[in-house]
């Protein structure tokens, strides 16, 4: 009725992946599991959206179907990520927290944390960033991935040294042309 799967191990993307779970077929097919990422070279991951930096996190996947084959129809994945020193290409944080005129698809910001919680399935993905450490840009924000790989959500930034306090962004476009702007 199932396998119980109690050490995973793998060697992905310059880093490692661990975990644990179990695929039952005694009422339909069920496949859940615990993942934990250690290290994953995000530019490697990720070569079409500009992004870099290592990436750690926890995730859980459940998948049900009726036949095995179905498994993969509707999945649900949901965890925590922590990326470190990284860049994110087309969108300065910076400098449209601090200037507001320039907008988004061009520069970069480079980030020493970002950390948050995820979840995704078949309509898309939504981030919840607690926090943003990008040099002299603070923050936090929300923002969701469509499952056309559309991007709509908004950063709230504290840059240092600025006295505009907390500055809201607007996150649109898509994955691999995002658009940054002053928010409302």
């Amino acid at each position: 009725g199932e396998i119980i799967f109690s050490d995973l191990f793998a060697h992905l993307h310059g880093g490692t992946l661990t975990g644990k779970g179990q695929l039952n077929w005694s009422n339909g097919w069920k496949l859940q599991a615990q993942i934990n990422a250690k290290s994953l070279e995000m530019q490697s991951m990720f070569p079409k959206f500009g992004v870099s930096g290592e990436l750690y996190g926890d995730v859980n996947v459940s998948m049900y179907g009726s036949a095995l084959s179905q498994l993969d129809k509707d999945p649900r994945i949901e965890g925590t990520f922590e990326a470190k020193n990284g860049v994110v290409n087309k969108l300065d944080i910076d400098t449209i927290a601090r200037f507001g005129t320039r907008q988004g698809g061009t520069g970069r910001t480079n980030f020493s944390e970002l950390i948050g919680t995820f979840k995704a399935d078949q309509r898309g993905q939504r981030f919840n960033l607690n926090k943003i450490a990008a040099g002299a840009a603070s923050g936090n924000g929300l923002f969701d991935v469509d499952a056309k790989q559309q991007l709509s959500g908004k950063l709230l930034v504290d840059v240092k040294g600025d006295a505009k306090g907390n500055v809201p962004l607007q996150l649109s476009g898509s994955l691999t042309e995002p658009l940054l702007q002053p928010g409302r």
